[in-house]
């Protein structure tokens, strides 16, 4: 701003510098050709007959030269009256051009301004926001931690439910198990002949060796097995462990003969385990045997479904 002024007092003091010689060289040529023309006209009035020619030649020379001077300080005159109105059309446009540019800044300055305003307040949100991440992260973790907490707690009370599932499921088989074993052997359990126990999960039966074998060392026919059979038939997922306790007369084991004739009575031979004897001290009169019925997967609650009920033995010989 400092140098648009300047350069417009500079360019107004040039004008009226150029205007001022313009008028002061008119006035120093106007009394000349005031003074040549009184003289003139005062020697044509005065000798107007006797003026030599010489003379006229003179004063019409002068007269001409100071018309020269003349119409060439009116030719600078117009000349400086055209460059300064060229310079005031030239300063107005500059004026004009000025005006836009400070009106640019401003507009610039103020849109600065409000740029300005806006990061500071988007810097703002994003801190706030961050906060806000920052919080939420926190409690994200805490849910997500307690989340696995739950999660684990819940897959131990399943895999509990499921156990106890399973133990219901169990305990329910090994309950009809045991019913129907009482039901099928009758008195012999009542009288205390066979002794018939739940131990480990399994329904456990022990049977004297006389009660199974005759003299001959023949599996009897009005033994055991038979009622056996008739139960593992009912359950046909169950299995049956075998073993002895006590040595037999002739020192041979009966395990072999009693799953032969647990076969032949339709129990297939690989739901039979043999498990070696006992280390016993007994004799021959109270040898035993043992049959162990365990439920396996027919007491696991995650088989495909329930099997279709079935009359058990002890139904069957009601019905």
């Amino acid at each position: 701003m400092k140098m648009v002024a300047t350069f417009h007092d500079r360019l107004f003091s040039g004008i009226k510098r150029e205007r001022s010689q313009i008028f002061y060289q008119a006035l120093a040529f106007a009394p000349r050709v005031l003074l040549h023309c009184a003289s003139a006209a005062a020697l044509i009035g005065l000798t107007s007959g006797c003026v030599a020619e010489t003379r006229y030649e003179e004063a019409r020379s002068a007269g001409q030269v100071e018309m020269g001077a003349r119409q060439l300080a009116e030719q600078r005159l117009h000349a400086a009256e055209t460059r300064l109105a060229a310079l005031e059309t030239e300063l107005k446009a500059r004026d004009q051009k000025l005006s836009a540019n400070e009106e640019t800044i401003s507009q610039a300055e103020l849109d600065s301004s409000v740029l300005g305003k806006e990061r500071d307040e988007a810097t703002q949100l994003v801190e706030q926001l961050r906060s806000e991440l920052a919080r939420v992260g926190g409690d994200l973790r805490t849910f997500s931690e307690q989340k696995e907490s739950l999660e684990h707690a819940l897959s131990a009370a399943e895999a509990k439910k499921k156990q106890l599932e399973r133990a219901d499921v169990e305990t329910a088989t090994l309950v009809r198990m045991t019913r129907d074993l009482s039901a099928v052997l009758g008195d012999g359990v009542l009288s205390g002949e066979l002794a018939l126990d739940i131990k480990d999960g399994m329904v456990v039966l022990r049977v004297p060796r006389e009660k199974l074998f005759s003299e001959d060392k023949t599996v009897r026919n009005d033994s055991a097995l038979g009622a056996l059979a008739r139960v593992l038939e009912h359950y046909p997922q169950s299995a049956l462990s075998l073993s002895e306790s006590g040595k037999s007369a002739t020192g041979q084991s009966d395990l072999a003969a009693v799953s032969a004739a647990l076969g032949q009575r339709g129990v297939a031979p690989a739901r039979i385990q043999s498990v070696a004897s006992s280390d016993g001290k007994a004799t021959d009169t109270d040898a035993e045997l043992e049959f162990a019925l365990a439920p396996n997967s027919a007491a696991s609650p995650d088989s495909s479904g329930p099997s279709a009920p079935q009359a058990s033995p002890s139904e069957r010989a009601a019905l």
